[in-house]
């Protein structure tokens, strides 16, 4: 399904985000594709040392650790950082990882994105909003995504090819016009 395509998941979206935002005097829309602004990032992530480590950051609730577990094992923890982590500095990891592995929130995404972390998702089925960041993450080449159903196959794919993401990322990057004090 394209972006702009109806869809019953769609047509709900819409009806809860135009019944939470009743009565605002304008709507700006944060996205890391097609938003009147780009990301908005936590001033510990604005202000981090960015590096490219040999890890990965792994974002996950709780309940999906189970399913990650044994397919992250498969492809050597110590290649991983997992998160929530009561002794590590989730900002940091990011900062200093290869990439990140999350649910497909727009927040998580984009400051990934930010940071130049290609980034694997893992939508929730049926949440319309993961389901679009997932899919426009992967037209962007700076990313992948599947379904807990396929994340054996396809997180080993994401793997193997992180670095071309990461390129994609680079050059993006680069073909941008970057304002500096005011000046192009």
């Amino acid at each position: 399904m394209r972006t702009g395509e109806w869809s019953l998941h769609s047509l709900a979206a819409r009806i809860v985000s135009r019944y939470m935002m009743e009565g605002a005097d304008k709507t700006v829309l944060c996205s890391f594709f097609d938003g009147d602004v780009g990301p908005i990032l936590r001033s510990e992530l604005r202000n981090a040392t960015v590096s490219r480590g040999n890890y990965f950051v792994v974002y996950q609730k709780d309940r999906y650790k189970e399913i990650l577990k044994p397919v992250l094992q498969k492809s050597g923890m110590h290649r991983f950082r997992v998160f929530p982590d009561g002794t590590s500095d989730y900002a940091q990891a990011l900062a200093g990882s290869c990439g990140l592995i999350a649910p497909a929130g727009h927040q998580s995404i984009s400051e990934a994105l930010a940071l130049g972390k290609p980034v694997f998702v893992i939508p929730v089925k049926g949440q319309w909003e993961q389901e679009l960041n997932a899919r426009r993450l992967r037209e962007s080449g700076f990313g992948d995504y599947c379904y807990f159903s396929d994340l054996g196959s396809r997180l080993g794919h994401f793997l193997k090819y992180s670095d071309v993401y990461f390129e994609n990322l680079v050059r993006a990057k680069a073909s941008c016009t970057i304002l500096r004090n005011g000046r192009r």
